[in-house]
């Protein structure tokens, strides 16, 4: 007879990359159009992504971007994802967005605490 391991908290590798846009006092729309679009655009040729999803909220816009777990290095695929992002061309809304507020961040993040990465 096979028994089956259970686990109350089972370990598992989850690979994820937050970026943050702040776009303060813009709509949900306004954020879809001037920010989500265009980070989904910037990171769509990235290597090692296995699904993206882009949240736009007012005064924030969000792209969660799930790794393969069988890609490349999670550092690798976050300094590919900050260079497509950096080298997107800019536009009117973009100027709009930066001057009302020009931070952008991006975070990889593990199901290990001590192995996460920041930058602004």
């Amino acid at each position: 007879m096979m028994l089956m391991r259970r686990e109350m908290f089972p370990e598992f590798e989850l690979e994820i990359i937050l970026v943050t846009v702040p776009y303060p006092g813009a709509s949900p729309a306004e954020v879809e159009d001037g920010i989500c679009q265009k980070l989904e655009e910037a990171v769509r040729s990235v290597d090692g992504i296995k699904k993206q999803t882009a949240i736009a909220q007012e005064g924030a816009g969000f792209l969660v971007i799930e790794l393969k777990t069988d890609g490349p290095h999670v550092q690798k695929t976050l300094n590919e994802v900050r260079s497509g992002i950096g080298r997107r061309p800019r536009d009117q809304t973009d100027h709009d967005a930066a001057n009302r507020h020009p931070r952008r961040s991006a975070r990889a993040a593990r199901n290990d605490p001590g192995s996460r990465t920041n930058s602004s």
